[in-house]
């Protein structure tokens, strides 16, 4: 007989671990050791299939299906689990939402900004598909996570819109607080870690990767140096090239990791910057002499990131909300 358990907020990982290894196990299997579908999680009265989330995983760790299927069979605990599993009930809460509001995001709108971004880099489907795999993404796992962002973001204009609006004074209070973000003619002094993302995925496959790489992320963003970085690769089996760079002059940097190297402090890593077929972090040591670029070149930008950033914790907020008052089934 089927048993259900309902809870609200938050559900327990082993519940699910249990209701998966009975899928496995308990339901008839078609070819090569495939699950045939059902309904295993019931959000707010929608159900959620397996295979909804086995797409999921595949997306978020940059695998295919089949080989996010068999990473699913080998999950032996709780931890491994559990930020896979909160992300896709993050999502699919969100999801849910914006269905009631009657504000869902299109598979059509989702393509539409994709193809605005090919013709943005003047380079054709093909190669926008080819440098994702560069960069260990599949494109189907992209535009997943392309799609998740249309999906915060209107929610946030649904829900919070004023909220998250930037008046000029605090745009002009946040520039003289952090002139040092906004310099130009300045030298910079900086450890930079380099790892081939190829050579890397090779080594440990892209689900191992992309593990690592979101803890690299985590570590980058808590401010820990790039040598901490390198000795989290290195217990992987993965050797990064870490340099000491400097003192290197501003108008020798270029790209992305100029913009990076600008927007530092002494003591600060960069997220990763994607640089040919490398990923790169960045710790700042020092940097000397600049000035600051006048306000009007920068207001703008300053805008956008106060208003991301407001964005991002109104997120945060609507997501715990939504948690709390969630009506969550797990069916074993």
């Amino acid at each position: 007989m089927r048993r259900h358990l309902v809870k609200r907020s938050r559900f327990s990982v082993k519940w699910f671990i249990l209701s998966v290894t009975l899928l496995f196990f308990l339901v008839p299997r078609v070819g090569a050791g495939r699950v045939v579908d059902g309904i295993f999680l019931t959000v707010n009265g929608e159900g959620i299939t397996f295979s909804e989330f086995r797409e999921f995983v595949a997306g978020r760790l940059g695998i295919s299906v089949g080989d996010a299927d068999s990473y699913l069979r080998k999950i032996d605990s709780e931890e491994k689990l559990r930020p896979l599993l909160d992300d896709f009930i993050n999502v699919t809460l969100v999801r849910v939402k914006l269905k009631e509001l009657g504000e869902s995001v299109s598979d059509e709108e989702v393509e539409r900004v994709i193809d605005g971004i090919v013709r943005e880099n003047n380079i054709t489907r093909e190669q926008f598909r080819k440098a994702l795999e560069r960069e260990g993404l599949t494109y189907e796992g992209y535009r997943e996570r392309l799609r998740e962002d249309m999906e915060k973001s209107r929610l946030v204009r649904a829900l919070r819109g004023k909220e998250v609006l930037v008046t000029d004074d605090e745009v002009r209070e946040y520039y003289v607080s952090n002139r040092d973000r906004f310099l130009v003619g300045y030298e910079a002094t900086f450890d930079l870690l380099s790892v081939n993302l190829s050579q890397a995925r090779d080594r440990v496959g892209p689900a191992a990767l992309r593990e690592v790489l979101a803890r690299l992320e985590d570590a980058a963003r808590k401010g820990e140096h790039v040598s901490s970085l390198a000795e989290m690769l290195k217990e992987r089996g993965i050797q990064p090239e870490v340099s000491s760079m400097g003192p290197v002059a501003e108008g020798d940097l270029r790209g992305e990791l100029k913009e990076a190297v600008g927007e530092l402090r002494p003591g600060e890593t960069s997220s990763s910057i994607v640089l040919g077929e490398n990923l790169v972090f960045i710790s700042l040591r020092e940097k000397k002499g600049g000035r600051p670029l006048p306000f009007d070149e920068v207001k703008e930008k300053i805008r956008e990131e106060l208003v991301g950033k407001r964005s991002l914790a109104a997120v945060r907020e609507i997501i715990k909300d939504l948690r709390e008052k969630a009506l969550i089934r797990v069916n074993l």
